[in-house]
């Protein structure tokens, strides 16, 4: 008798990164009144690659999210991203580089 069939095994992913509109608007008022702090309270060079998507949902460019979380952005890493490295990671839209910049810049200002 001929073998069984060999049943192809596909690697398990993770779920994407969700943006869940609810927890933004919470997000995003706790990130104005709190000075760039997420709502646990970490300082940006403590926040790590879920904490930097969540930044990043809650200023209104998640479309980034996955490509962030490849790259193991990090908060300490926000402030020295240029626009060449906004570029190389898929933020191609001007727009949404000068966002990008212009919060990064909050983040700078606020001496973090």
């Amino acid at each position: 008798p001929p073998p069984p069939p060999v049943q192809e095994i596909r690697p398990v992913t993770p779920p994407p990164p969700v943006c869940d509109r609810e927890d933004n608007e919470s997000w995003d008022s706790g990130f104005v009144q709190q000075g760039l702090h997420d709502q646990t309270g970490k300082q940006l060079e403590d926040w790590d690659s879920q904490d930097v998507v969540d930044w990043l949902c809650g200023v209104g460019l998640g479309d980034y999210k996955e490509i962030f979380l490849e790259n193991d952005i990090r908060g300490i890493n926000l402030p020295d991203l240029s626009k060449d490295d906004m570029r190389d990671l898929g933020v191609t839209k001007l727009g949404h580089r000068m966002t990008m910049v212009q919060e990064i810049k909050k983040i700078r200002n606020e001496g973090r």
